[in-house]
């Protein structure tokens, strides 16, 4: 499918993009390896800036549509910095059926500034839990003190860069199939 419409819009447009667009944003690590080895740029829908380190498989990207169509969220948007981490743990976005509460572990460099200024929210709640690690230093796991809702759900964390009253930015997709480990149903 991938390939016949990469062909399709050569065919119509001329031109060969490497950039591909998850559908809903949603993948899982066996796509976007096969993304990846077709020479493609993946692009997921959790928000965030693009920096050097990225995940090329899974470039974040801002929504500005809808409900995110914002121009009182935009500027936070524009002038967001990557989120100071040397990893992120899982890889994996699409969660076991037996996991409700997924953790998502954030390594920090080791010059990110005040770590206790990290807030974290699923799905736009603050309802989450922090343990730092003894290891690797600067490590912390974040989990929902909730259950992640079937389908998409979406781990944001910011932290306050220095003074710049810029923020470090960082998101990260957790998909839950429905009970009987089928995909779930767009709600209309």
């Amino acid at each position: 499918d991938i390939q016949y419409a990469q062909n399709r819009i050569l065919q119509e447009l001329g031109d060969d993009p490497t950039l591909f667009a998850y559908p809903y944003g949603e993948y899982n690590l066996d796509l976007k390896r096969m993304v990846g080895s077709m020479g493609l740029i993946g692009f997921g829908q959790q928000s965030g800036p693009l920096w050097r380190q990225a995940d090329f498989g899974a470039l974040p990207r801002f929504p500005m549509a809808s409900i995110y169509a914002s121009m009182r969220t935009f500027p936070n948007k524009v002038l967001s910095l990557p989120l100071p981490i040397t990893g992120a743990f899982p890889d994996e976005p699409v969660v076991p059926l037996d996991e409700w509460q997924p953790p998502l572990t954030l390594v920090f460099h080791p010059d990110a500034g005040d770590l206790q200024q990290l807030t974290c929210y699923l799905n736009g709640s603050p309802e989450v839990s922090y343990v730092w690690l003894e290891q690797p230093v600067g490590a912390v796991t974040v989990t929902a003190r909730g259950r992640l809702n079937v389908g998409r759900n979406r781990m944001n964390c910011t932290l306050p860069i220095g003074d710049s009253g810029r923020f470090g930015w960082y998101s990260h997709n957790w998909i839950r199939r429905a009970s009987d480990g089928g995909w779930y149903r767009e709600s209309k």
